[in-house]
Order: C-alpha cells, then sequence, then structure tokens
C-alpha cells in the first residue's frame, strides 16, 4: 500500500492551491512507480485555507480519476478537528494519541 503526502513544495504551483495537491500526486504516482496512491494526505494547512474546499475538491477529483483511492488529512489541533467535522476526507492522521493528549473540544 502506497501511501503519500503533499499539497506544497511544488515547483509548478503555489502551496496550498488544487494544482499543488494534484502536481503532489502525480509526482507521488511517478516516484513511486504507482497507478494509485491508496491514501493521499493533505498536510497541515491551515483552516483558514481548509475553508476556501478547493483543495477538497482537488482530492475528490484524484479519487473519481483513480489516481488515489482515499482522500486524507494530516494534522493537528483546530485544523485536524475542522477537516474530520467537515466529512469531506475519509481519514485523518493526528498527533494528539502519538503524544497523548486529549482530543480537543470542538466547544
Amino acid at each position: 500500500m502506497v501511501s503519500s503526502k503533499g499539497g506544497y513544495d511544488m515547483t509548478a504551483a503555489e502551496n496550498w492551491t488544487a494544482a499543488a495537491v494534484t502536481a503532489g500526486i502525480d509526482r507521488a504516482l511517478h516516484l513511486t512507480r504507482s497507478d494509485r496512491i491508496e491514501i493521499f494526505h493533505l498536510h497541515s494547512c491551515s483552516v483558514d485555507v481548509l475553508q476556501r474546499g478547493d483543495l477538497q475538491d482537488a482530492l475528490d477529483a484524484a479519487v473519481a480519476a483513480g489516481k488515489i483511492g482515499v482522500a486524507a488529512y494530516s494534522g493537528d489541533n483546530q485544523h485536524l478537528l475542522y477537516v474530520g467535522e467537515s466529512g469531506r476526507v475519509a481519514s485523518i492522521e493526528d498527533a494528539w494519541l502519538r503524544a497523548g493528549a486529549d482530543w480537543p473540544s470542538s466547544t
């Protein structure tokens, strides 16, 4: 199973844009010589970025195209809470459980 993360550090696209997400997926496919990335995580972008919705739309398009199996998010704090409650990703990876911290409250 191949898993990757992205949304940033693509020379052809501005960080935290749909183009950067798509470029990151394509790069991961190329580098791993895979036809599909099973899980692709947006990695630690802010709530403001997530609220735009374009990154999640890019992940949805990649799922529909068969490039990725699962759209996911990797991060912590209010960012992870927001994306988890949004229902826009099928998987989340967090830092709280690894660090032994309490899950944050949405209140």
